[in-house]
């Protein structure tokens, strides 16, 4: 299992990503269609809880982005999917 580099770097992370992209992201997965999302849907599987996260207020959201805002930035390409050999 694969987990996407979420410190600050503008080339790997979520350097390039503003607070309400951010946000927006999370808040995608906060509705009854979000639910019944299969992989194919979204395009590649994903580690990452959105729908626990997706509840949280968008002030907690903002509180998230601006403290990863203060990680050092770690360079760290992670391939998002490889097929099954």
């Amino acid at each position: 299992m694969r987990s996407a580099n979420i410190t600050p770097d503008e080339e790997t992370g979520i350097g390039s990503w503003s607070e309400t992209d951010f946000i927006v992201k999370f808040k995608y997965y906060d509705s009854p269609e979000a639910m019944t999302l299969k992989v194919a849907d979204v395009g590649y599987q994903s580690a990452m809880p959105w729908l626990m996260y997706a509840g949280m207020t968008e002030r907690d959201l903002s509180a998230i982005y601006k403290f990863l805002r203060t990680v050092k930035p770690v360079k760290n390409h992670v391939e998002k999917y490889t097929p099954a050999k």
